[in-house]
């Protein structure tokens, strides 16, 4: 019974953790396409300018106007991607809490990126670290690309738990990303005794 329960705590776990996933993609590249968009409305809003000058002052007023609800739009939508974005990160961090207390391979693999992290001589994982972080993003990631996906999350959580700076942080989703990638899957052979 205590299995069924745990496998069905997985599987809805993956499932959830797969849309949550999905659903910071797509907020991700809804904000990146409301920055791109925000970068050509100021290419656009420099050339109304530039037009500004050379016309009269009734139809300065009237440009002026339309650059300003543009650029209102353009922080409107920014606010409202970061908020969605925060919410996923809150939704994503909530699960990662319930993982963390409830298993031990993943308490390991988040232990083992902090320890990476902020471990001033540290440059690579162990076997038996590189291990639980290959365990974790195989039991929520069947691809390469959803395990680096997976990684990203562990990474982020692990910074949730143990604050660090942006060098750190860049070259542990680097490491992570190795793991992913199977860099480190012969370290993890040899560590298993294969």
């Amino acid at each position: 019974m205590h299995r069924l329960m745990t496998d069905a705590v997985r599987t809805e776990v993956a499932k959830q953790t797969k849309a949550l996933t999905e659903a910071k993609r797509t907020v991700e590249l809804e904000r990146d396409s409301a920055m791109v968009q925000a970068d050509a409305l100021e290419v656009e809003r420099d050339k109304v300018l530039r037009q500004l000058h050379e016309q009269k002052t009734g139809e300065q007023h009237h440009i002026s106007m339309a650059v300003s609800r543009a650029t209102a739009e353009k922080d409107k939508t920014i606010r409202m991607l970061q908020g969605a974005l925060k919410t996923s990160r809150d939704i994503l961090n909530i699960i990662a809490d319930i993982l963390y207390r409830a298993s031990e391979v993943f308490r390991r693999a988040i232990e083992a990126i902090i320890h990476f992290a902020t471990e001033k001589y540290k440059s690579v994982f162990g076997n038996d670290e590189a291990a639980d972080i290959k365990s974790v993003m195989r039991q929520y990631g069947e691809t390469t690309e959803l395990q680096k996906a997976v990684g990203v999350w562990l990474c982020d959580y692990a910074k949730h738990l143990q604050p660090f700076d942006e060098t750190q942080h860049r070259q542990t989703l680097n490491e992570v990303g190795d793991v992913a990638e199977g860099r480190y899957d012969w370290k993890i052979e040899r560590g298993l005794g294969l």
